[in-house]
Order: C-alpha cells, then sequence, then structure tokens
C-alpha cells in the first residue's frame, strides 16, 4: 500500500512549526508594525519595537533624533491631527535596509505650531529608509514633504 504525498507545507503543519521568516521579510515586517503602532498610539508597542539607542534623521531638523523626542513629536502631531493614518506603498527591502513610501491623511482638529484648527485635509507623501542591525532598528531616516504639507495648512503660500 502506497503511503500520501504530504508537501512540506503540510508537513510544517503536521509538526507544529511553521517555517523560519527571512530576515528580510522579519525587517519589513517590523517596518509595518512600527507605523501600525504609530496609528494607533500604541507607545509601549513602539518602545519593544524602535531601540533606546536606534537615532532618527528628519529633514530640518539640527540632527540626530533620541527615540523619546520622535515618541514626543508623533505624540504633539496626533493631538492636532487625531485621525492621521499612514498609507504604505512601495516597500523594498535589500541587505539590512528596508526603503517603505508612505503617504500620510489626516484632519487638521486640533492647534498644531500655533495655528488653530482649520478642518482642513491634509495628505503627503513621505519616504522612510530603516538600517538594521541584528535584527534591530538602527537609524530610521524620514524624508517628508513637508512643503507640501505646509501648503495644504496655509502656512505658506502654494507656488505657482
Amino acid at each position: 500500500m502506497r503511503m500520501p504525498t504530504v508537501t512540506l507545507a503540510a508537513a510544517f503543519l503536521l509538526v507544529g512549526c511553521r517555517p523560519q521568516m527571512s530576515e528580510i521579510e522579519a525587517q519589513k515586517t517590523l517596518v509595518l508594525d512600527v507605523f501600525a503602532a504609530i496609528d494607533a498610539q500604541d507607545f509601549d508597542r513602539l518602545r519593544e519595537l524602535w531601540p533606546e539607542d536606534a537615532p532618527c534623521y528628519m529633514v530640518g531638523a539640527p540632527g540626530p533624533l533620541d527615540r523619546e523626542t520622535v515618541f514626543g513629536m508623533i505624540q504633539q502631531f496626533y493631538a492636532s491631527f487625531p485621525d492621521n493614518t499612514h498609507e504604505l506603498g512601495v516597500l523594498v527591502a535589500e541587505g539590512n535596509k528596508v526603503v517603505v513610501q508612505v503617504t500620510n491623511n489626516g484632519t487638521h482638529q486640533g492647534e498644531f505650531e500655533g495655528l488653530p484648527p482649520t478642518g482642513a485635509e491634509i495628505r503627503y507623501e513621505a519616504v522612510h529608509i530603516i538600517t538594521f542591525e541584528d535584527g534591530q532598528i538602527a537609524e530610521w531616516w524620514a524624508l517628508e514633504d513637508n512643503l507640501g504639507f505646509m501648503q495644504q495648512m496655509g502656512m505658506i503660500p502654494a507656488g505657482g
């Protein structure tokens, strides 16, 4: 009598384990988890995902920002745009880097840098470049369309 053929995937299910996620897939998943935690305003989860010593660089910032400074900026932003979400677009990973294109969407519902709530709906683009070491975030770069954001907010006139 011939034994039935069992596929590799079925064999893993039968013994109760799954194939290990590749390092690149794990890095991409961690980046997705960071954005989900930001949108949920889950700072306990963010602290689990983002090591304390991993700096963040942002366009216009005077230098690297520490994790708690970045988290404070995120909290201030969400106080002004409580419905903000990140739409994640192109996600590319190679070696120890993950690059993700992000579209921010939100409504200006609280004071922002002295500007009272306008109800304006904002939508602006960003690119984030994340470097990993030993499976953890080692450095985060945030390159955001600040000009487009400020124009939508009426903080500076739109160019012609």
